[in-house]
């Protein structure tokens, strides 16, 4: 949302509300960075809200639009960014990261679905239900539709007897908290999503042989 602004959940920095300062990284970043807590909301069963702020000082990072609350998003191909711990935990980069012997990011994971459905399931509350597969690690990670905007934040996994629901907060939540405070411009994408999709190039068509030369007569 901004090239010095982190957007996550709540639970994610939570152990470190006390500090008010956390670890971030990225590929851009290149390294694990200090990230300074500007605000936070939650825990999401008490305030309905689960989501946090991050400023990292002279970060110049790349970062998503977000989409405007009013474009219709159910139905549309959706893409999951993150970590999630059953996939990166057997990647050597990740085990080693985690035990202080490397500061290289593991390769960041993305699975793809559809949007189901938006519900409204508490006052202010709003969220995706969606069908790119997330789990732990995903928690703070975009979804995005297939022009790069954001159209949520992926938060939790509810577990149903016959399935497990995949479940973002939506955009009208997210602008929410971000008009509550100050936390850094934000840019607003408002158009449909018109993926511009590159055909491959036509192979090149083998030159054509030249025509052998008509036999000879040799008849007297």
């Amino acid at each position: 949302m901004a090239p010095n602004i982190v957007f996550t959940n709540h639970h994610v920095i939570e152990s470190a509300i006390v500090s008010g300062e956390v670890l971030v990284m990225n590929e851009a970043l290149g390294v694990p960075t200090p990230a300074r807590i500007i605000r936070h909301d939650g825990p999401f069963e008490q305030t309905g809200g689960d989501f946090a702020l991050l400023e990292i000082e002279g970060a110049n990072a790349p970062y998503f639009d977000l989409l405007a609350p009013e474009q219709e998003v159910k139905g549309q191909a959706a893409i999951a960014a993150g970590f999630p711990f059953d996939i990166v935990g057997s990647d050597v980069r990740f085990q080693d990261l985690m035990e202080g012997r490397s500061t290289v990011a593991p390769d960041l994971v993305i699975t793809n679905g559809i949007v189901n459905t938006q519900q409204q399931i508490a006052t202010n509350v709003s969220v995706l239900v969606h069908s790119a597969s997330i789990s732990k690690g995903n928690s703070g990670g975009p979804l995005v539709d297939m022009c790069g905007r954001v159209i949520g934040m992926n938060t939790f996994v509810s577990e149903q007897a016959f399935r497990n629901l995949n479940i973002a907060q939506s955009m009208p939540s997210l602008l929410r908290f971000l008009g509550a405070g100050q936390g850094g411009e934000v840019t607003i994408a408002d158009s449909g999503c018109a993926p511009n999709i590159t055909p491959p190039q036509a192979p090149t068509p083998a030159p054509e042989a030249e025509a052998a030369p008509a036999p000879e007569d040799t008849s007297e």
